[in-house]
């Protein structure tokens, strides 16, 4: 596109369409403009712009693999676990995990990396209490888009149950 002259009738043209043969692709972009006449006279290139184009269609969400939904686990640092996005291609994730009784964010997790997991391990020193909770993850692609999974729930319980002390008071179902 480089050097395409711009005018109309001699007129100077403000706005710039490109024909459909040179339409861009997705990416950025810089541009700038310099003037000329007439007589083939140009001046200097005016200061850089950048722009960038976007998909048409946005990232779609992860899909949430492990903790299943509802599940009861004694485990206090639970492996997270889903599917990338079916369409897109995402940069990062952010795992979400919050209690449920006080919508407390508990992890918030950044997941980077090349090439990019799509798996998070809860470590020792972040042990999750006993309590129920919801999780969900967002993709985000290079272009800052982003999409958030479904939510699901889980709770940890590694209370004990006890046996009841005189077994006669027990009540058969």
């Amino acid at each position: 596109i480089a050097d395409t002259p711009v005018s109309s009738g001699g007129q100077q043209v403000i706005e710039f369409t490109l024909p459909g043969a040179e339409a861009l692709t997705i990416g950025g972009y810089i541009w700038h403009v310099r003037a000329a006449d007439n007589a083939g006279n140009t001046g200097n290139f005016s200061a850089s712009s950048t722009f960038t184009l976007v998909p048409a269609i946005a990232i779609s969400a992860p899909i949430l693999v492990a903790p299943p939904d509802g599940v009861f686990t004694a485990d206090k640092t639970p492996l997270f676990d889903w599917n990338p996005p079916t369409i897109g291609v995402p940069a990062s994730y952010r795992l979400s995990v919050v209690r449920s009784g006080d919508g407390f964010l508990r992890l918030n997790a950044l997941v980077t990396g090349d090439p990019l997991p799509t798996e998070f391990q809860v470590q020792s020193a972040d042990a999750l209490e006993d309590t129920r909770y919801r999780w969900k993850v967002k993709a985000t692609d290079q272009l800052g888009q982003t999409a958030d999974s479904a939510e699901r729930s889980f709770t940890i319980d590694t209370i004990v149950p006890t046996i009841p002390a005189n077994l006669s008071e027990v009540t058969p179902a």
